[in-house]
């Protein structure tokens, strides 16, 4: 059993590319086929999670616009307290 806890920080990606009016727009270009609301944006930060393939278009956008992006700049690990196994 892992004693650490891995979270990924989709507030903080959201607002370094622009914000949730311009990842929507920039995501809706990207893919046209697949398209999603500013609503949806704002559901990955409340929830702080997003599709894997929405993870993916977001760092092919961040790239083709020059903005700096690192995977491991939105991870956070945290240990968890050891659990006493006498209880």
């Amino acid at each position: 059993m892992s004693n650490q806890d891995v979270a990924f920080n989709t507030r903080k990606l959201v607002k370094n590319l622009g914000g949730v009016r311009a990842v929507t727009r920039s995501i809706n270009k990207f893919s046209e086929d697949e398209i999603i609301t500013f609503i949806g944006v704002d559901k990955w930060m409340r929830r702080n999670s997003l599709p894997l393939l929405h993870l993916c278009r977001l760092a092919i956008i961040a790239k083709q616009q020059n903005h700096p992006f690192d995977l491991y700049d939105y991870i956070s690990v945290k240990s968890k307290e050891k659990e006493d196994k006498n209880d």
